[in-house]
């Protein structure tokens, strides 16, 4: 959304925007994503705006969060059998 805003913003047309994403999964235990390699193509971007988009899209939170950690709490529920 924080991309959407920007380019709504610009006036600039985000339907033929792709996202292209690639995993490098890390060599110890446990298994892990260790990098993501992140392409956007985006045809008719101006040149002009590569540079603010790519600061934009850095401020995703999503972006944010898995960049930085976030703490996960987990809990395992058994529950009874419908029936």
């Amino acid at each position: 959304l924080t991309l959407q805003s920007w380019a709504e913003g610009a006036g600039i047309d985000m339907s033929p925007l792709t996202l292209h994403l690639e995993r490098t999964n890390a060599d110890e235990r446990p298994k892990r994503i260790e990098r993501i390699d992140m392409e956007l193509r985006w045809p008719g971007l101006p040149a002009a705006r590569i540079e603010a988009a790519e600061r934009v899209a850095d401020l995703c939170p999503i972006h944010a969060t898995l960049k930085r950690g976030t703490e996960i709490a987990r809990r395992v529920i058994g529950l009874p059998l419908a029936g």
